[in-house]
């Protein structure tokens, strides 16, 4: 299902390349959002093909740290011209995973701490990044385009 590369995506910086192997057609993927609203959009369920995946992510999240956790599987899509500024997430969360649904014109961006990008992960469908909540992971993300971004956001917080 999921899988982790060894090495980091750079020096330092707890944050790993991953995959996928199995995701729903693009069709399927936007036909799952019915509002052409600013900004992001959660995917409410509904599709039983989706939502069996979304049961297994789950489960194999459950296996990234060894902790005791609850994860919160999100299928979104962002908007056009939808901006996450630089930021450190919460104390509560572990890690976050985002993976593509589709092809995506823009991916999630590491920066350092003066906000210069270190690292932009990749908006083929099936890859992704995941990343632990760390001093060393400040991350962002801007669609600069005129088409919407699908991805699987997979949020790994304290139990």
């Amino acid at each position: 299902m999921i899988t982790i590369e060894q090495n980091s995506v750079y020096e330092n910086i707890p944050a790993w390349n991953v995959k996928i192997d199995s995701l729903p057609t693009d069709d399927i993927v936007k036909s799952l959002f019915d509002n052409t609203i600013n900004g992001r959009e959660f995917y409410k369920g509904g599709n039983e093909e989706v939502d069996y995946l979304i049961k297994e992510i789950k489960e194999q999240a459950n296996t990234f740290i060894e902790e005791d956790t609850n994860i919160i599987v999100s299928f979104v899509k962002d908007s056009p011209k939808y901006k996450l500024i630089p930021h450190y997430d919460n104390k509560q969360i572990l890690g976050i995973m985002m993976i593509n649904l589709v092809d995506n014109p823009y991916s999630t961006i590491m920066y350092n701490s003066a906000n210069e990008t270190l690292y932009t992960s990749s908006n083929k469908k099936g890859d992704g990044i995941f990343y632990k909540n760390d001093i060393q992971c400040k991350h962002g993300f801007y669609n600069d385009s005129e088409d919407y971004r699908y991805a699987i956001m997979i949020s790994i917080n304290k139990a």
